[in-house]
This record gives structure tokens, C-alpha cells and sequence, in this order.
């Protein structure tokens, strides 16, 4: 009986791939291999974990390349290779799509062979083939190396889609399924009508699993005990009537799972929305790929959304209180501007999303925008992660700084504490962001050591200042008294010691038993047009205020 290893090197402990058990399901019927697997880090010894795969003594290593695993498994690999070069190194995943394939056989001599598409419709045949020694070549999804004559057969080109996907087994139901990770990914669709020229699944076919299907494996989830699960759907609200009884699922049946979902909000039709709407309180995680609110640019890609409609749907998921909704935006872009994203950026702030996150577009292999990027201008780091430099309408340093605007809303917008703060500022002030954004790289902290939460709030104190930003140094004292920060010390300049809380300011936050205790210490804080008090007590909370109260004036 041949061994194969399957090896995973993954970002971090808390994620887990899925292509280890679908595609050991796949295979279950072929016979005469024995299956295990090692699992490590990117940033673990690649040297101990070739040692460690050597000592399972395996016929094949298989592995998934992704862009942000590439060069730590094939460090992996090519130690495997040099000890024991017999041994059969597969590799597929998205760095095997298109002319990725080949181009990985190239560059790494250890593998010898590259799976591109769907695994679960090549393996099967893969398998078969290694053990009966029959030609390789006439599978098709294939790049092999010919090891006596360095010859590269290029068959990928012929990859299937796996016919059987939508009814396949659980992965749940592989014995390499791991459920002792803080989240399981799961898929109830695979393809995307939309026509994204950067995306490895743009203007793929759509394939839904039926609903019953769905229910059947979120059950088996259930019963395993997972609570967090995150859908790898491209656009999990189309098909619309589908997405609202997914919805209805989840919350009908399943009420105690947490569910990540990707969202276009372009397509919130009227019964997706009635569903949103009765979601339960943090069940829902919503991630909506913006992208851009350029039409311009929305054309160059291939999106084709309309900004209008996005920003109605964006508004409409950040009034729903039921679940947060964090925005993607990307940079580098063609036809993008670096003063569009400031635009962009504006915009969200009036909608206020849960968080803002924006990146650097990634030319990746087997997408159209890889063949079209040097027609369009866009320069990009040709090994991973392949990203965008610089591009007809954004200079190299343009592209820096939106790294820099990346962290600086990492560190000001999506912190909980400072985000009320941020947008009264930046409604008093339109350029609040840009200029936050100069001030930080004047000072050097838009590194990925950001200043501590303290050191956050003085720097916007020093830089808004009574005049200008009158509502938002209000906002700034209220966010620091409620953080736990010392009370005389800047921005809560206006806050005393009280002796006890007004019978007309009632209780917005906490615990009312704390004022009844000696040791509550109790601050108010003066504003224009209310006064707050803050019932401290160690007994109750650390470091944090025990309970709010708040009068009018």
C-alpha cells in the first residue's frame, strides 16, 4: 500500500483548509493508498517540518499552494525532494489556475506535478493512474515534469469542472475534517456570475447546493459542536430567493451558529432585506466588497456596479443593529486616483460600517486582469504577493500611501473606541482623514506597531482642536472617560469628582448597584448640552467605567 502525506501550511492556527477532506472524499474509492496528513505554519521551521514528513516515509506529498502559503510549502517541499527525490511532490490550489500551472513547475524543480481547476475531479484519476504506473499526461488538469528529459507536459488547460460537487458528501464526514478550530469553513455555492478581471472566479459558472443539502450539513456542524462557520460563496445574496432562505435557515433553525457572509450591496432585493431585518442579534457577520464607487473604475475591472445602488445597500446594512458590516475597498485599481479613495473613504464615513478595510489589488495568476495588466498600465510584483506598484493613474509612492491609509484607519477608524470620534470630526471637517493621515506619516507611526490607545486619543487632542472640532473634543473626553483613562489628565480636562448622580440623569450604561458601593468613585464630565457621570469600581469592572449615567441640560 502506497502513503500519501497531505501537507497544509496555513496563516495561522485558527484556519484550516478544506481541500484535505473534499478531496479525500472524492478518492474514497480508490484503494491501496493510505491517507494521513501534517499541518503547519508559515512561520514555523520548514526545516523540522520536511523532517517530520520524512519520517511517515510517504510514496507522494500533496499540497495546496495558496498566495499566501506559496514559498513556505515549497521550502517544505524542496528539502523533501532533496532527500528523497522519488518521492511524488502534487501541488494545486489557486496559484495552479491558468498559466500558474506551468509556471510553478518552472520556477520549482522539486514538484513534479501541478494540479489546476477543481481537485476533486482529478485526483480520483491522479491516484489511480500513480498507482497503476499508467500515463499521466492523458488526464486532463495536469502539468507534469518528465524527470529524464525535463520536458514540462502541459495538460491543465483541460481542467473539469467536479460534476458531483453539489451533491457530494459533507466534508464534515472526512476523518481529516478538523473541528477544534475556532471557525470551520463550509460551501453552499461555488462560481460567480460577476465579471471581476482580478478575481480567480469571475464570470464562473454558478452551483448551488439544494437548501435541504445545506440544512443537512449545518445540522452536522451543529452536532460536532462548532458555532462559528464562515460560507466561502463569492455573492452569498444571489441567486436573491435562495439567499433569503439561507437566511431564513439560519436564523429559523440554527439560531446559536455565527455566520460570515460576503455580500455585494448592489443586489439587497426587497426579500433579502426583509430577512436581514429579522436577523438575530450577533449571528450575522457581513462582509460587502466595495471595491470602488468610481464608475470609471468599476468598468476597468469588469464590475460594472452601479455606486448609486451600492451605497443604498451599504446603508442599508449599517442601519441594521442586528450584525456588523465591515467594507472592502481595494486599491491600485485601473483608472484609479489616490484622491478617489479619499473620496471613497468620505462616503463610508457617512454610512459609519462596523470597520473600513482597503488593500492592495494582487494581479493574481489565472485571472484576465494578469494577461491585461501591462494594456492598462499596472506594474506588479511578479512573484507573491503580486502586488500592484504602480499604475497609469496612481505613482509608485501613491500606492505606499495607501498602506499607510490602510493602517491609519486600522488604527483611528476601526478601533470601537475613537469610531464616534472619527466621524463627528470628520463631519465638522471634510479633509479630517487626509490630514490625520500626513500627521502620522510626519511622525512615523503608520508602521504596523501602532501607538498605544492612549497615546491615540493625545495625538487627536494636540491635533483637533476647541475651535475647530467643538462636538468631537466632547466625543474625545466621553470615549477616554469611558475607556478607563485617568480623569484629570488631557482630553477629559473637564471632568470633576462628584458626590453622587442626579435623580434625573438616568442609567444609558452598567450596573446601577455600583453607586450604592463606598469604594465607586463618581466623575462627571461638563458638555454643552449634557452632563455625564461615571461610576468607577475595581469590584465591578477593571479599568473601565462600571456604569454611565447621563443628564440633560
Amino acid at each position: 500500500m502506497s502513503t500519501i502525506l497531505w501537507l497544509t501550511v496555513n496563516s495561522s492556527y485558527s484556519h484550516s483548509s478544506l481541500a484535505l477532506p473534499i478531496i479525500h472524499l472524492a478518492c474514497k474509492n480508490i484503494t491501496d493508498w493510505q491517507w494521513c496528513r501534517y499541518d503547519t505554519l508559515i512561520e514555523d521551521d520548514p526545516a523540522e517540518a520536511a523532517l517530520k514528513i520524512l519520517q511517515k516515509k510517504p510514496d507522494v506529498v500533496a499540497a495546496p499552494l495558496y498566495l499566501f502559503n506559496r514559498n513556505a510549502t515549497i521550502n517544505i517541499l524542496t528539502r523533501i525532494h532533496a532527500i528523497i527525490p522519488k518521492c511524488k511532490l502534487i501541488v494545486g490550489g489557486p496559484e495552479c489556475l491558468g498559466e500558474g500551472a506551468k509556471e510553478v513547475l518552472e520556477n520549482c524543480p522539486a514538484i513534479d506535478i501541478t494540479v489546476s481547476g477543481e481537485g476533486e475531479s482529478v485526483f480520483p484519476l491522479l491516484l489511480q493512474a500513480l498507482q497503476e504506473e499508467k500515463t499521466l499526461p492523458q488526464i486532463p488538469g495536469l502539468n507534469i515534469r518528465n524527470r529524464k528529459t525535463g520536458e514540462i507536459i502541459d495538460n491543465a488547460g483541460q481542467a473539469q469542472l467536479y460534476a458531483d460537487w453539489a451533491t457530494a458528501p459533507s466534508p464534515m464526514q472526512s476523518p481529516f475534517f478538523l473541528t477544534n478550530k475556532p471557525f470551520i469553513q463550509l460551501e453552499t455555492a461555488r462560481g460567480c456570475a460577476q465579471g471581476c478581471l482580478y478575481c480567480t472566479s469571475g464570470n464562473s459558472k454558478v452551483r448551488c447546493k439544494s437548501i435541504k443539502k445545506v440544512t443537512a450539513e449545518l445540522a452536522e456542524a451543529h452536532q460536532h459542536g462548532i458555532l462559528e462557520i464562515r460560507l466561502l460563496d463569492r455573492t452569498f445574496n444571489l441567486p436573491p430567493t435562495r439567499a433569503a432562505q439561507l437566511l431564513h435557515l439560519f436564523r429559523t433553525q440554527f439560531p446559536d451558529l455565527k455566520i460570515h457572509l460576503e455580500i455585494h450591496p448592489q443586489f439587497l432585493f426587497s426579500e433579502i432585506r426583509e430577512e436581514l431585518e429579522k436577523a438575530l442579534p450577533g449571528q450575522l457577520f457581513i462582509e460587502a466588497g466595495l471595491q470602488s464607487l468610481s464608475p470609471e473604475v468599476q468598468n476597468a475591472i469588469g464590475r460594472k456596479s452601479i455606486p448609486e445602488k451600492d451605497m443604498d445597500g451599504l446603508r442599508f446594512l449599517c442601519e441594521c443593529t442586528a450584525f456588523e458590516t465591515h467594507v472592502d475597498l481595494i486599491s491600485g485599481l485601473p483608472k484609479q486616483t489616490l484622491e478617489s479613495i479619499f473620496n471613497d473613504i468620505n462616503e463610508l464615513f457617512k454610512i459609519a460600517p462596523g470597520e473600513i478595510q482597503t488593500e492592495i489589488l494582487k494581479i493574481l495568476p489565472g485571472t484576465p486582469m494578469k494577461h491585461q495588466a501591462k494594456d492598462l498600465g499596472i506594474i506588479y510584483c511578479p512573484i507573491p504577493p503580486y502586488d500592484v506598484i504602480q499604475t497609469a493613474s496612481m505613482s509608485a509612492q501613491e500606492i505606499i500611501t495607501t498602506n499607510a491609509i490602510s493602517r491609519v484607519l486600522d488604527q483611528f477608524y476601526n478601533q470601537p473606541a475613537l469610531q464616534q470620534c472619527m466621524l463627528s470630526a470628520c463631519q465638522e471637517k471634510k479633509d479630517t482623514f487626509k490630514n490625520l493621515l500626513h500627521i502620522c506619516q510626519e511622525r512615523d507611526i503608520t508602521g504596523k506597531r501602532p501607538p498605544s490607545l492612549k497615546h491615540r486619543f493625545l495625538l487627536l487632542t494636540e491635533i483637533w482642536s476647541p475651535e475647530q472640532y467643538p462636538h468631537t473634543r466632547e466625543k474625545l473626553a466621553y470615549a477616554w472617560m469611558k475607556a478607563g483613562f485617568p480623569a484629570g489628565e488631557t482630553p477629559a480636562q473637564d471632568v470633576t469628582l462628584c458626590p453622587k448622580i442626579p435623580d434625573n440623569a438616568p442609567l444609558i450604561e452598567g450596573n446601577t448597584d455600583v453607586i450604592s458601593q463606598r469604594t465607586t468613585k463618581l466623575y462627571k464630565l461638563h458638555c454643552q448640552k449634557k452632563n455625564f457621570f461615571f461610576a468607577f469600581n475595581r469590584a465591578y469592572i477593571m479599568n473601565a467605567p462600571a456604569a454611565i449615567f447621563q443628564e440633560d441640560i
